[in-house]
């Protein structure tokens, strides 16, 4: 019955339903409406708290203000640490922060909190009695600094050290940027230093120091001195004990003074002889006198050493020369001393030529006392043994010029060379065998000349002989070479040494000796002309 009052009253319930949920909306809508005008009247302003969270820290008063409106964040205050921001919640890691002096928009009430960073001092010991070390300082935590310089007189600054014991602690040079992460003190690591004096060894040098820590090395310096070079630095001004050079390498390992030690400058005097004989440079030491040489030219005469234009002087004067220079000859072309010079030329000439024809007149008169007592056999046999000899050396010179000679004709083989000079070799053996064989005949001739009584040895000469010549007859190569010498009658069968003409005797108009050579112009006896 119900379902059957459903579908006949369908149409007034679904009516009825309809009017309903209308009204419902509208009251809902009402009920909202009412809300909404509660809450913009009790809600149009909003309150901004901070809160400083530090003991000690001055928080800044609440600010409250439309919403909507912007506000200026304002900086809290704690004495150690400086403010860094605002968030809007404790954890940091993901909240929003906001600077002081930020214009913040207000759209609720809602508090921030401040965000602090620490501030560290880094405070320097210098660790030395007169070291003076720098003053702290203060930074904010992460903050970085540059590490300053101490200074301690005598001493290097090596290095800062966060400890004592230098041999674990880290090191920290001055000048390196230091992140600040707590409060702490740094200590001074010093090196002594020494100085190093350079002494001029003189009153006109300044000195030179140089300061370097033990154990370093340093270059040893150069210095100058008006006309001196310095040779070396030594640890003694009387030059004694090691010397140390410019540029030599020196480890310092205490106070040390050096002495320069120098040598006077040299110079050179060069000689421009303009013409002359040319002469030697000079090389003198600064300050000091030499003699001046001289110089020479055939036909002029040498008037002295001049330096532009102004006279020096002239050989055998002392010079004193301030630098390096050249000194330029003068002449005086044609001059007395021209004249004299060739006149004294002559005059030796002459006296050459004097002693030159006396010599020869002695010579000619001692030929011919010679020729007039060399009538004696023992002489001549004497002299035909030089000749024989004279004759086997001129043979044998001849030989060994022939061996040359075939020698050096064209080349031929090893074989053919060597085969040619044992024979050369050989005929030369058997030539010079054979000649001394003949010297030694001729020498049992010689002896047995000399046993028998002296004959008289007749000179056939070809052409004119004149008196000037008879005192070196025994020495004419004519004689030897023609051979034409004759031991007089040959009836006791004495040996001959050359071959002989027979003669036609004839008689000496001055003193009467027999003249058996036909030819003689001379006599043998007393040495006058024949008829």
């Amino acid at each position: 019955m119900s379902a059957l009052y459903l579908a006949q009253n369908y149409n007034c319930i679904k009516s009825s339903l309809e009017n309903k949920a209308i009204i419902y909306t509208i009251l809902i809508a009402l009920f909202l409406f009412i809300i909404s005008i509660c809450c913009i009247g009790s809600c149009s302003a909003a309150t901004i708290s901070f809160i400083t969270d530090g003991d000690g820290a001055v928080a800044p008063e609440p600010i409250t203000a439309e919403i909507g409106e912007y506000i200026t964040l304002p900086t809290p205050t704690w004495k150690g640490h400086t403010f860094s921001s605002w968030s809007d919640s404790l954890n940091t890691l993901v909240s929003n922060k906001y600077h002081a002096g930020d214009r913040f928009k207000v759209t609720y009430s809602q508090v921030l909190y401040a965000v602090w960073v620490s501030k560290y001092t880094i405070s320097f010991v210098a660790d030395g009695d007169g070291a003076i070390a720098p003053e702290p300082i203060t930074v904010d935590a992460g903050e970085y600094i540059t590490l300053p310089t101490p200074t301690w007189e005598g001493h290097t600054f090596s290095s800062w050290s966060d400890s004592l014991n230098t041999l674990i602690s880290n090191k920290y040079n001055a000048g390196d940027r230091f992140k600040v992460t707590s409060s702490k003190k740094l200590y001074a690591i010093w090196i002594k230093s020494y100085s190093q004096t350079f002494n001029g060894n003189a009153n006109d040098v300044e000195k030179i120091s140089v300061t370097a820590d033990n154990g370093e090395y340093i270059t040893i310096p150069s210095s100058t001195r008006e006309n001196y070079t310095l040779k070396y630095w030594t640890t003694s001004s009387s030059d004694s004990g090691t010397r140390y050079y410019v540029g030599d390498s020196y480890k310092v390992s205490g106070s040390t003074q050096f002495y320069a030690q120098w040598e006077k400058n040299k110079i050179t005097v060069s000689f421009d002889a303009n013409g002359g004989s040319s002469v030697s440079p000079k090389t003198i030491t600064l300050d000091t006198s030499f003699v001046l040489p001289g110089t020479s030219w055939f036909g002029n005469e040498f008037t002295g050493w001049y330096l532009n234009d102004v006279y020096i002087g002239k050989e055998g004067d002392t010079y004193k020369p301030t630098e390096s220079v050249t000194l330029i000859a003068r002449w005086n072309k044609g001059g007395i001393g021209t004249y004299l010079m060739y006149g004294g030329i002559i005059v030796i000439g002459i006296i050459i030529l004097i002693i030159i024809v006396v010599i020869l007149r002695r010579n000619k008169a001692k030929r011919q006392l010679q020729y007039q007592n060399n009538n004696g056999s023992d002489n001549k046999v004497i002299n035909t043994e030089q000749r024989a000899k004279e004759i086997a050396e001129r043979e044998k010179e001849a030989i060994i010029n022939e061996a040359n000679r075939k020698l050096a004709l064209e080349r031929k083989t090893a074989e053919e060379r060597q085969r040619e000079i044992d024979s050369i070799k050989y005929e030369s053996e058997q030539k010079i065998a054979a000649e001394k064989k003949t010297a030694e005949e001729k020498q049992r001739e010689i002896d047995s000349l000399k046993k028998q009584e002296p004959k008289q040895i007749i000179y056939h000469v070809h052409g004119d002989l004149h008196s000037e010549n008879i005192g070196i007859l025994a020495k004419d190569d004519a004689i030897v070479n023609h051979g034409k010498v004759s031991t007089g009658d040959n009836k006791d069968n004495s040996p001959k040494l050359f071959d002989e003409k027979e003669v036609n005797i004839r008689k000496c108009n001055n003193c009467g000796a027999e003249i058996k050579n036909t030819e003689a112009l001379f006599c043998d006896k007393c040495g006058k002309k024949l008829r």
